[in-house]
């Protein structure tokens, strides 16, 4: 919970600002820009659909640690975007990583917590992680004010400390509990 809490923060921080950057940076037509955004919808919806057979056929945590830590890395590589295409690219394949993590937490959470707690502790969590996120937005604004790349650098190298940090402890999620795929 921490984890990904933390890591939301950096998230919110290095996407607070992101029209600013594909306009003013990436020198998008303010008019595709729900282009951009619905392509990397549909990186997630693909994500969201191999989730269950991608964890299946290499592990949960496997799947996990590379939703995460992957999804983080290319946070920090958006921020190098030179342009549109690669920059869409790298948002399409995030959209997929994030949903390989929050698929598999969710079907995590669903598997160890009990049925009497699960309310308290899922509505204990969403209060924790969304609750920080716009403390990430503020960062990510005012990092703005120095470079648009910088709060991706900045969000992308801190999330990709932390979950590089916690490889091991993901890979222990599917050893340590009774996991049923």
């Amino acid at each position: 919970m921490l984890t990904t809490a933390t890591i939301g923060v950096c998230y919110s921080m290095g996407t607070a600002t992101i029209v600013l950057f594909i306009i003013k940076e990436l020198e998008l037509a303010p008019k595709y820009f729900g282009v951009v955004l619905t392509i990397q919808g549909l990186g997630a919806l693909l994500g969201a659909i191999v989730a269950p057979k991608a964890s299946k056929k290499f592990g949960r945590s496997i799947m996990m640690t590379l939703g995460i830590t992957g999804s983080s890395v290319i946070l920090l590589a958006q921020g190098f975007s030179p342009n549109i295409y690669v920059f869409v690219a790298l948002a399409t394949l995030s959209g997929f990583a994030i949903a390989q993590w929050n698929i598999l937490l969710m079907a995590t959470y669903q598997t160890i917590i009990p049925n009497d707690l699960y309310g308290r502790i899922h509505g204990t969590r969403r209060t924790l992680v969304w609750g920080m996120m716009p403390i990430g937005s503020l960062l990510g604004g005012v990092l703005a004010h120095f470079s648009l790349r910088l709060p991706m650098y900045v969000g992308g190298v801190i999330a990709s400390l932390i979950a590089i940090s916690s490889i091991k402890f993901f890979m222990s999620i599917a050893k340590s509990v009774e996991i049923s795929e």
